[in-house]
């Protein structure tokens, strides 16, 4: 008996991380701005990625993400954001990660459009210790790999 509950408490646990329930969960919500310095070299980049990592995990991957297609260049304040659980891909990390408490937000004008590690012509920038649910959050894109 004890071994069926302790199954069905990982079972929910489990369920909870990606239910449909839990998809208005506010996570965090703002601006990504980009570094004037950097607006000639993220013309024609139209995909935007927000990735999300849980500072206290021990796992080095994402917690999550979210693609963005954008329907123009990216020039100073080029996307207003709100991340939720119904609306970021949980990666592996969120099951493993324990019960994100604060994150650190990167966004990243992606030059070929692929998910994954940074790659030369991608643009990016991040925030750090952002509670979750915060407002207001300003993601200034400032570094070119």
């Amino acid at each position: 008996m004890k071994t069926t509950l302790r199954a069905l408490s990982v079972l929910i646990s489990t369920f909870c991380i990606v239910s449909p329930a839990f998809g208005n969960q506010p996570l965090a919500s703002g601006t990504v701005v980009l570094d004037k310095s950097l607006e000639a070299k993220a013309k024609g980049i139209r995909t935007l990625f927000l990735v999300i990592y849980n500072p206290e995990s021990k796992m080095p991957m994402p917690y999550g993400a979210k693609k963005v297609a954008l329907k123009s260049d990216a020039k100073g304040k080029f996307h207003n954001f709100q991340l939720d659980m119904g609306s970021i891909s949980l990666m592996p990390a969120a099951k493993m990660g324990g019960k994100l408490q604060t994150m650190r937000i990167k966004a990243r004008l992606d030059k070929d459009g692929s998910a994954g590690r940074d790659q030369p012509g991608d643009i990016y920038g991040e925030v750090s210790k952002v509670a979750v649910g915060a407002k207001n959050v300003t993601i200034t894109l400032n570094k070119m790999k």
